[in-house]
């Protein structure tokens, strides 16, 4: 891992923003039962691998993967959880693109 220490700044500081818009959001109260953590993870290629003449870019021959994490210890929970987070990824990308058309049909433009 090229910077682990900043990692964990970053993770951190991704987890203070949730909570800080959960305490706004629910001022009565909220609990956070369970959660996940998923990962887009370069990986680098073996030290005796031999690089193709196609690898190029930044990271040549790397390859780029998925990592999760869970604390539910169920892999039906940990299912649920993404199913539930890919809806509501998919209904915020519905909500700003209607909220560009809309604007787009005010002003006329494509800001």
């Amino acid at each position: 891992m090229a910077d682990r220490a900043e990692f964990e700044r970053r993770l951190l500081a991704l987890a203070r923003d949730y909570l800080d818009f959960a305490d706004e959001k629910h001022p009565d109260g909220f609990e956070i039962e369970d959660f996940m953590l998923l990962y887009l993870v370069r990986v680098a290629p073996g030290s005796d691998e031999e690089l193709q003449p196609w690898h190029g870019g930044d990271y040549p021959g790397w390859w780029r993967k998925v990592g999760a994490s869970s604390s539910t210890g169920s892999f039906w929970q940990d299912e649920a959880m993404l199913d539930a987070a890919l809806s509501a990824a998919r209904d915020q990308r519905f909500e700003s693109e209607l909220q560009d058309s809309q604007r787009e049909d005010e002003y006329g433009d494509s800001a």
